[in-house]
C-alpha cells in the first residue's frame, strides 16, 4: 500500500488488506528474541534476507553450529508447508542456539550500531505514514502470539497519526493463522467478512 504510488501507479488497486502485519519496528522485534518459540524462525528469515540484500560482510550473525547450513535451510524451506518440513521444525526455538552471541545481544538490546547494514535495514523498512491510494483494512486476532495485538495497535496508531485512514478490526479468539486470507480450503474466523470487504471495494465507484 505504501509503495503503490511509486512502484505500480498504473495498477488500479481497489483496496489493501492484511492480517497482523509485521511493523518492522525494531522495538517490537528486539524483546522477543530472548523468548523461545516458533517466532524465532521469523527472526532467522529477516536476518538472512536483510544480510543478503544489504550485502552484510561483517562479523558472523549465526552460531558456529548453524552457520554452515543456514543459507541452504532458509532458501529451501518455508514457514508453512503442505508436504515438506517447515522452518519451525528445522530451526531451534531458542535464539541462543541459532545466532552468534554478540549479534544476539546487540539485536535483543536494540543496538545494532556494530552491525550497520542491519541497523540500516530496520530504518529503511520501518513502516511510516504514506500517501494513500486505496482503502486499507487491517485484521488482528486478540490471541495472536506471533504478531502481538499491542504491536499492531501501535502500528495503526502511527499510520493514523500520519493521516492514513485505517479500518482496524480486532477478531476475538483470532490467532496468527485463523483469521482470514489463509489457505482457501480452511474456513477462518473472518473469511466471509474479508470476502465481502473485497467485493465492496470492487463494486464502489
Amino acid at each position: 500500500a505504501a509503495l503503490h504510488q511509486s512502484y505500480a501507479p498504473e495498477l488500479a488497486i481497489r483496496g489493501f488488506s492484511a492480517v497482523a502485519p509485521a511493523s518492522v519496528f525494531l522495538e517490537h522485534w528486539a524483546p522477543s528474541l530472548n523468548i523461545p518459540g516458533p517466532h524465532i524462525a521469523y527472526h532467522a528469515l529477516l536476518t538472512y534476507a536483510w544480510s543478503e540484500f544489504y550485502q552484510y560482510a561483517g562479523r558472523s550473525l549465526w552460531s558456529e553450529a548453524w552457520s554452515p547450513n543456514i543459507a541452504e535451510i532458509l532458501e529451501n524451506h518455508c514457514i508453512y508447508s503442505i508436504d515438506d518440513t517447515t522452518l519451525g521444525e528445522l530451526l531451534p526455538a531458542d535464539s541462543s542456539e541459532l545466532f552468534a552471541p554478540e549479534f544476539r545481544t546487540a539485536f535483543a538490546t536494540g543496538d545494532l550500531s556494530a552491525y550497520e547494514p542491519m541497523q540500516q535495514a530496520f530504518a529503511e523498512n520501518r513502516l511510516h505514514g504514506y500517501a494513500q491510494t486505496a482503502p486499507l483494512l487491517v485484521f488482528q486476532g486478540n490471541a495472536d502470539q506471533t504478531v502481538l495485538p499491542e504491536h499492531t495497535e501501535e502500528l495503526v496508531a502511527q499510520l493514523r497519526s500520519s493521516n492514513v485512514d485505517v479500518d482496524y478490526r480486532i477478531v476475538v479468539g483470532g490467532t496468527h493463522t485463523n483469521v482470514a486470507y489463509g489457505f482457501l480450503a480452511y474456513p477462518e474466523l473472518r473469511t466471509a467478512e474479508s470476502l465481502e470487504w473485497i467485493r465492496e471495494q470492487l463494486q464502489r465507484d
